[in-house]
């Protein structure tokens, strides 16, 4: 081959590697699409950033753009936002940044423009519910979405379905939550406001939380769970809740539920605040004590710290949850009964050796006496009545049966200082998406799920139901209360106190979000990584119609299982 030759050849190949490198960089730049974005007003901030209500354009896997606005927005006088370089067509019209557009609800607009192929745009908005903006110091959620725990710092900008503003301020935080949740690709998340507010008038506090519902595609289950615990009066506190539009970074993250915190505070679980009283008595934070106790579950494992200092009086308060094996080897503090169940600590998180000696010596002295015949602890004589409220652990208990749920003996109990009431109770009601056939794990309504399944002989209720005092009190506060909110549920009977709703009232509210949230969270994804039971229904009215069979099926199963001693 001659010199010549192998110049030719290699001018011929950067010849075609420049052309190559021509298409690739054209095609890159037709995938590219505009940053777009509306508001409601016309001027930009004094930085030339967008206002904090401002929803930016998403774009779907295919292509495809949606507006996701929310419902105090007015479609007919909004102002578009975009790069002012790009030159953009609306269904062939010529439009520039800043212009003032409308938009009919579910329209569906072709975007032309140079620099990126065409795309349709359709216009979805919301309705009946509050929106919440929370936008980063950062700009990304990228760091919170990576790792449980990470902090963002920002603002949130809060405002109701008719325009009023119910929050605007600086935010201390945002973080991911969750155990299982967590690994959704929608992430539930914890908020701490700077300065403590009313939301939705929910009790004023700085701490709330962003339920995500990714399992539930009715975004009620939750909402509807919590309220029946409202309407039980079996609990001295139930999270209050609103489902919300949260945009994150002027982005559409979905239809939430903003609920309050399960935790000890004055306006939620009253008690005594043991762990704050550590942190004052402690030079340093709780958490970098020595850990003392063993990771792994196994019968009477304890996680623990070595905390120098603890008030006199440990005796409350404790904020604990009866866990599964998995989680227990994730918290932070825990013990395990000498039949195998897990309980861990929400507060103290980080509790002494000493604390959780004094705990789940309480707790087991109340296992103790559950699964004795007579329903005494052998060593104290003790009735298990005597030692764990009955009127909110039979209330838990049917919590769990009624809506068939899954998850349905991992729940709360709390204990107070003996000075304050010496009693163990049960509560508060949480983590409700679970229920009702949701989970592809449970999904049959024609079978109890609680007192007839014996997956773990450990498990409280299970053995509860075995003492005739409880069933005969759990069988009157079912006629005398839980039946009758199945009637309501149902749309057969109506709440006086206005606490519960038909399952259509309920996702007629959010009827619209439920929409805008299947799109955003699509049918594929969710199948892919999720437990959820594809049964359970695509759109909200078919939602609807699985929630209205399975709670009537399993209300004629709860019926037959405990015939009404009145009747």
């Amino acid at each position: 081959m001659t010199e010549n030759t192998t110049r030719n050849r290699i001018r011929l190949l950067c010849c075609v590697l420049t052309v190559l490198a021509g298409i690739l960089l054209c095609t890159a730049a037709a995938a590219e699409k505009p940053d777009l974005s509306v508001t409601m007003t016309e001027s930009l901030d004094q930085h030339g950033d967008l206002l904090p209500d401002a929803v930016r354009c998403w774009f779907a896997s295919n292509g495809k753009g949606y507006f996701f606005l929310p419902s105090n927005y007015s479609l007919d006088r909004l102002f578009l936002r975009f790069d002012s370089h790009d030159k953009l067509k609306l269904d062939g019209v010529e439009v520039h940044g800043g212009d003032a557009v409308s938009f009919a609800p579910g329209q569906e607009i072709k975007v032309t423009g140079s620099g990126f192929s065409s795309f349709t745009l359709t216009v979805l908005q919301s309705s009946n519910i509050p929106a919440v903006f929370i936008n980063t110091d950062s700009g990304s959620m990228d760091a919170v979405h990576r790792k449980k725990g990470v902090r963002e710092a920002g603002a949130m900008y809060m405002v109701d379905a008719d325009g009023t503003v119910e929050y605007q301020g600086n935010l201390k935080y945002i973080r991911a939550r969750g155990n299982s949740t967590f690994l959704y690709p929608k992430k539930p998340y914890q908020i701490k406001l700077e300065s403590a507010a009313p939301l939705c008038g929910m009790a004023k506090n700085k701490t709330f939380i962003l339920l995500a519902n990714y399992l539930d595609r009715s975004e009620i289950r939750n909402t509807l769970a919590l309220d029946v615990a409202r309407y039980s009066g079996g609990y001295a506190f139930t999270p209050a809740c609103q489902s919300v539009d949260l945009y994150l970074n002027h982005t559409y993250a979905g239809c939430y539920l903003l609920t309050e915190k399960c935790e000890i505070d004055h306006d939620r679980v009253n008690i005594t605040d043991l762990e704050a009283a550590m942190e004052e008595l402690n030079p340093d934070p709780l958490e970098t004590y020595p850990f003392v106790g063993r990771l792994r579950y196994s019968i009477k494992a304890t996680h623990s710290y070595s905390i120098p200092n603890e008030p006199e009086d440990i005796t409350g308060g404790y904020l604990i949850q009866a866990n599964n094996t998995e989680y227990f080897q994730e918290e932070a503090s825990g013990f395990v009964t000498s039949r195998g169940q897990a309980f861990t600590l929400r507060s103290p998180k980080y509790a002494s050796t000493r604390q959780i000696e004094y705990i789940g010596g309480v707790m087991q002295q109340i296992e103790d006496a559950l699964f004795a015949k007579d329903g005494r602890d052998p060593a104290t004589g003790k009735h298990y009545s005597e030692l764990l409220d009955m009127k909110s652990f039979v209330n838990r208990y049917l919590q769990s049966e009624i809506f068939n749920d899954y998850d349905g003996h991992f729940v709360y109990f709390y204990k107070d200082v003996d000075s304050a009431d010496g009693m163990v109770y049960c509560g508060p009601v949480w983590d409700q998406d679970n229920i009702l056939g949701a989970s592809s794990r449970r999904t049959n309504a024609n079978y109890l799920s609680l007192d007839r399944e014996q997956i773990h002989s450990y498990y409280w209720f299970t053995q509860a139901v075995k003492h005739q005092g409880f069933r005969e009190e759990m069988i009157r506060t079912y006629y005398g209360i839980y039946r009758p909110a199945y009637l309501i549920l149902l749309g057969e009977a109506e709440d006086e106190t206005g606490t519960l709703r038909s399952i259509p009232q309920y996702m007629e509210e959010i009827y619209d979000a439920a929409v805008m949230d299947h799109i955003r969270w699509n049918r594929s994804t969710w199948n892919r990584i999720s437990l959820g039971n594809t049964k359970a229904g695509e759109t909200p009215e078919e939602c609807a119609a699985f929630l209205m069979k399975f709670i009537r099926t399993h209300m004629n199963v709860m019926d037959k299982a405990y015939p009404n001693p009145l009747d």
